[in-house]
């Protein structure tokens, strides 16, 4: 590989470490229209413009063939985040979901030789709408919760919105909308290539561990779980 695509190569996957995790809350106000990018399977990544900001934000959605209880449970599974979290290589509950929805997580992001790899702190709220069953995560950096462990680069400020919503008792509407600002010298023609395909990946990882078998509803009933003040619909509840 020559040097000049090394660097491109270093550059290209710098961002896409940064630009899935560095988010911000204000992108996803209501702005211009979202663009399609890419719809496959199911599967819909879309981009849209923000103000003052050259890299577009990004929402991707789709409906898995999974009960909302088995959706929450990948959620509530750190231990596998990586292998669908793409990028993510540890994720951990530093403060277990208390009753009021707060919690605090710690994951740690790839980086590619020779850039150190991120490491992340989040406060996070997970909530519930008592009459639609949808859950909400809103997450927001905790930079300052730890100091920064040898090795590593703390990503200093991070920002995300999930939403669960049960299509029927066994699909769930699944979103998530993010924005990046990677930093340093970075063409913005491939920064908005990685805003869609990072996302991408993430879903695409999340529809195949959905179909373990440690996330049938039988196995996932038996088990405590991470987030026990969530309530999911039976057959005598009819969803709205």
């Amino acid at each position: 590989m020559s040097t000049q695509a090394f660097v491109k190569s270093i550059r290209f996957n710098c961002f896409s470490v940064i630009a899935f995790i560095a988010v911000s809350i204000n992108a996803f106000a209501d702005g211009g229209d979202w663009e399609s990018q890419y719809s496959e399977d199911g599967l819909e990544v879309f981009t849209r413009a923000v103000e003052g900001a050259q890299v577009k934000a990004f929402k991707v959605q789709t409906v898995f063939d999974a009960p909302l209880q088995s959706v929450i449970a990948v959620i509530g599974d750190t231990e596998n985040y990586p292998n669908w979290f793409h990028l993510c290589e540890s994720y951990t509950f530093v403060e277990a979901p208390a009753a009021a929805g707060a919690y605090t997580s710690y994951y740690i992001v790839s980086a590619p030789w020779p850039l150190k790899d991120r490491d992340v702190y989040v406060k996070n709220r997970i909530s519930q709408d008592a009459e639609t069953y949808t859950v909400t995560i809103k997450s927001s950096g905790a930079a300052d919760f730890a100091p920064v462990k040898k090795g590593y680069t703390r990503v200093p400020d991070v920002s995300a919105y999930w939403t669960f919503k049960p299509v029927d008792r066994n699909k769930t509407y699944v979103e998530f909308m993010g924005h990046g600002y990677p930093g340093g010298i970075i063409p913005v023609w491939i920064a908005n290539m990685v805003v869609t395909d990072v996302p991408k990946k993430t879903f695409q990882n999340l529809r195949k561990v959905l179909t373990e078998s440690r996330y049938d509803i039988a196995n996932v009933s038996q088990k405590e779980p991470a987030f026990p003040n969530l309530k999911f619909p039976d057959s005598r509840v009819s969803l709205k």
